[in-house]
């Protein structure tokens, strides 16, 4: 098998919940589906979804994600967990163990504070769980929210944000299809809850009667 070094620039993680779902980062992207265990090894998925930013020329992105949209077995030894497919297999080690350098090794990565300004990134993601939710906001172009596991989702121009002065949070405010959409995002560190990925930000998510929690950065 081909060894490819990962860095912290470049994680590729996976976190399991008990509901039967599954999310995580590869490489620029975040990735999410429901799985199925036997406790036999056995294991299946329902397919991947995942965000669909353009990666790096020399991602494995793509594979990471093949893998675990086409996986056939499961096996948990000395603390790895391997996900097997039928051409591939991914190798997943604690974050402690990051050192190691087998393509789909769980290697999470930090993010430097976001810096109070006063000026708008070109483009942001942030992302959440129970229920899984991704959000993209390109400045001058597109809000997009997908939500409920990416079953559902909205579109709007984006929205001049309304930015704090004193603790440059941004908020949008957004009507799409009837909806109301209003975004917050602080400069407050976040920490994934299930693959425990580091963020810069935290944001908050307020569609008509919801609210959902959840981590971002520029991009």
């Amino acid at each position: 098998a081909v060894v490819v070094p990962l860095s912290p620039d470049a994680p590729y993680t996976i976190a399991f919940a008990v509901d039967g779902r599954f999310s995580g980062v590869a490489d620029c992207n975040r990735h999410f589906g429901s799985y199925d265990a036997d406790g036999a090894g056995g294991f299946s998925t329902d397919g991947v979804g995942s965000t669909r930013a353009m990666c790096p020329q020399q991602s494995i992105s793509n594979a990471f994600l093949d893998a675990i949209g086409t996986a056939d077995g499961v096996s948990l030894s000395n603390g790895h967990l391997r996900i097997v497919s039928p051409d591939k297999t991914l190798t997943f080690v604690p974050d402690a163990d990051a050192g190691s350098t087998q393509p789909g090794d769980s290697v999470s990565g930090t993010s430097a504070p976001l810096q109070n300004t006063g000026s708008v990134p070109a483009s942001f993601r942030a992302a959440g769980n129970e229920p899984g939710w991704l959000l993209e906001i390109t400045a001058g172009a597109e809000l997009v929210l997908k939500y409920d596991y990416g079953q559902s989702e909205v579109r709007a121009a984006t929205p001049e944000p309304v930015t704090n002065p004193h603790s440059g949070a941004r908020t949008y405010r957004a009507a799409p299809d009837g909806h109301q959409l209003v975004v917050e995002i602080t400069q407050d560190p976040c920490s994934d809850t299930m693959s425990g990925e580091a963020f810069p930000a935290t944001v908050t998510v307020k569609l008509d009667d919801r609210t959902l929690q959840g981590c971002g950065r520029p991009q």
